[in-house]
């Protein structure tokens, strides 16, 4: 029965998605025709209350020199050379410059030996050129391996509350039979099971769900390359993005399956497992976790933790590749989250136990100009976060198609060696150099999160700390190869410039700067054009509730609102930047600090240097600033240097005057 109300509901909703395609694609012709016609092409609201001369005038020659050109930078996200040296020597070379590309333009990914049917139906004929590998299935080896066998008799006597009970009484035995078949029902619960059927079809609609909700969906094909590269290796592949919507889940399968790479396989929270959903994306490749472990409180299941384990000990073996989120739920605040190391420690304790020789972690950063799951002000009030039920995702679903989102841009950073991060973080602890720089060092070591598979009383602590090292490095370079949105831009200048409102030739200005400060930093930009029409076009994305625009005797004013909760909303998008910027933040802080205290309104190097540090030690648990390969003394004297450079802050012999207030207006 619930097979069939499953068809029945895909049924209608392609139906629905295909039948207001067919209707678009007639709009789009019927409007071309009227554009040639008439010889003028409709423009938005806000182009239609100023005329070409008045838009000209607020065109800078950075604006000019961006018209029709895309983000033609060279991709950052390439290996430290502390941490992943091979890796960046060997895979730094296939990266020409190039544009990025847009997957939603199929000439780009599909082959071209389609012949009519790739004439007339490219999305067809892309979904059956998709890579689908043949799934190795694990679920009799699981059950059967050594460690679960051990864990039934260590679950039974958990159970029973007395150790020393013996294993031939019948009680015993009955719990330990019970324990067997309850170890079925886990894996059998959480297990994914790859299906060829649902992954094309699930490409073929989704195909056209991008091309509903988005302008363009974006990324380097230089990335493309990297992964290419890394799964020549045949080594497992540990997709690690950042995560902002449940869209993740998807996109990077879609990514390789349309490059001829092996799909992922995905750690999910149980609360998606719903009907429907939750057989689709178990057909995807989505093993379900449970985000409470524990049944009871103090008590750790060993058998659901040992089951988990194995299961993905044995995936491994089996070569499968996988992807999960280090920050265990999206984003209700827009910077990253601090990491969860629970299921890192698996692929750790694989590559140390010789289970593989090697894995390869792919940071991977997904941002949007708007994302489809709505906000979580609700959350951040304070309020407790509502359960996904079927009724609800299909109520979200239906309201996604009635608005549009931009642009979404992935970026993918160069995968680096599981055993050379290894090595490097025993050298770095070992004797010989541990002793040196030691207060920065430990301004780096922040506590490890205590969710891990194992649980905090067995896990040793060089070994936590390892896979928190690990983690932060996997965060730090997501947070710094994520491209900065339209949306994010606009909302940053707003919230934090003109929190008050501005005249729109004014936010242009500033807009030119923060985008010139941003290229200089090799920030990866989600946008391209001419800033005003950038700035135009985000106001409309991010809507009436979170800005506001109005008409004023000296041009348009543009506000934004700041009336709860619409300001936690536009906040969330501005907070994209604050990991590129909190460091200078810092450093700008801890010098107002001191300076109204100094009577020659001078500060000493020395007490700059210690006056953030210890900024940095209380903020270390919102922010990631810099590392565990870096010293924080070396990262903050560098921005230092980069204040300098701004012409921020003015060095006077070995001490520092400032004399500008706002980096954006000059």
């Amino acid at each position: 029965m619930t097979v069939l109300i499953e068809c029945v509901i895909f049924g209608g909703l392609a139906y629905w998605l295909f039948r207001d395609r067919a209707r678009a694609i007639v709009d789009l012709i019927s409007t071309k025709f009227q554009e040639v016609y008439n010889g003028w092409e409709a423009r938005g609201k806000l182009h239609q209350k100023k005329d070409k001369t008045s838009k000209d005038k607020y065109t800078s020659e950075a604006q000019t020199r961006a018209k029709n050109k895309l983000d033609s930078k060279k991709p950052t996200g390439l290996n430290c050379d502390s941490c992943g040296p091979s890796n960046r020597g060997s895979l730094v070379r296939v990266l020409p410059t190039t544009k990025p590309l847009d997957i939603l333009q199929v000439d780009g990914v599909i082959p071209r030996n389609g012949g009519l049917l790739n004439t007339y139906m490219p999305r067809f004929w892309q979904t059956l050129n998709i890579y689908v590998h043949k799934h190795v299935y694990v679920y009799d080896s699981v059950l059967k391996d050594e460690r679960i066998q051990e864990v039934y008799e260590t679950a039974a006597r958990q159970a029973l509350g007395d150790s020393e009970v013996s294993m031939d009484t019948p009680v015993f035995m009955e719990l330990l039979e019970k324990q067997k078949t309850r170890a079925a029902k886990i894996l059998t619960s959480l297990r994914c099971t790859f299906s060829c059927f649902i992954l094309r079809l699930s490409f073929f609609v989704m195909s056209y769900v991008w091309l509903k909700l988005f302008s363009n969906v974006t990324l380097h094909p230089d990335h493309i390359k990297l992964l290419q590269k890394a799964d020549s290796t045949n080594l497992p592949l540990i997709f690690l993005p950042l995560h902002r919507s449940h869209l993740d889940y998807i996109i990077i399968t879609y990514i390789l399956g349309n490059y001829n790479m092996k799909s992922p396989m995905v750690a999910a929270g149980e609360n998606l497992k719903m009907p429907f959903f939750g057989s689709l994306l178990r057909g995807l490749g989505a093993f379900f976790i449970k985000r409470r472990m524990d049944q009871v409180n103090g008590k750790r299941d060993v058998l659901y933790r040992a089951v988990l384990h194995t299961y993905m000990i044995h995936s491994l073996r089996a070569g499968h590749h996988f992807e999960f989120f280090l920050e265990g739920t999206r984003t209700r605040s827009g910077k990253p989250c601090m990491p969860k190391g629970g299921l890192l420690s698996v692929f750790l304790d694989a590559y140390m136990d010789c289970t593989i020789e090697d894995a390869l972690l792919v940071p991977v950063s997904i941002n949007y100009d708007r994302i489809v799951d709505g906000n979580f002000t609700s959350e951040q009030l304070g309020q407790p976060k509502k359960m996904e039920t079927f009724f609800t995702a299909v109520t979200s679903i239906w309201k996604l198609f009635s608005s549009h989102y931009g642009s979404m841009r992935i970026d993918i950073n160069q995968p680096f060696s599981l055993s050379e991060m290894v090595n490097t973080f025993q050298n770095k602890n070992s004797p010989v150099t541990a002793t040196s720089n030691i207060p920065s060092k430990k301004l780096l070591r922040a506590t490890p999160s205590t969710a891990s598979l194992y649980g905090t009383d067995v896990v040793v602590e060089e070994h936590r700390q390892l896979v928190n090292s690990i983690a932060r490095h996997v965060i730090y370079d997501c947070s710094c190869s994520t491209a900065i949105m339209s949306t994010n831009a606009v909302s940053f200048l707003l919230l934090n410039v003109f929190r008050k409102g501005v005249q729109l030739e004014d936010l242009t200005t500033a807009f030119d700067h923060l985008r010139e400060n941003l290229i200089a930093s090799n920030k990866s930009l989600g946008f391209n054009g001419p800033s005003i029409e950038v700035i135009e076009k985000a106001i409309k994305i991010l809507g009436p509730d979170l800005i506001s625009v109005s008409t004023k005797s000296e041009g348009e004013f543009i506000a934004p609102v700041t009336v709860l909760p619409n300001v936690l909303e536009l906040s969330y998008y501005g907070n994209a930047l604050l990991p590129h910027y909190v460091l200078e933040a810092v450093i700008v802080k801890s010098f107002n600090s001191l300076q109204r205290k100094s009577e020659t309104n001078q500060v000493s190097h020395k007490a700059l240097m210690e006056t953030t540090r210890t900024l940095c030690d209380i903020l270390q648990y919102e922010f990631i600033f810099t590392k565990y390969c870096q010293d924080l003394d070396d990262v903050i004297m560098s921005t230092i240097d980069s204040l300098i450079s701004q012409k921020i802050l003015f060095q006077v012999g070995t001490r520092f005057v400032t004399f500008r207030t706002t980096v954006f207006l000059r």
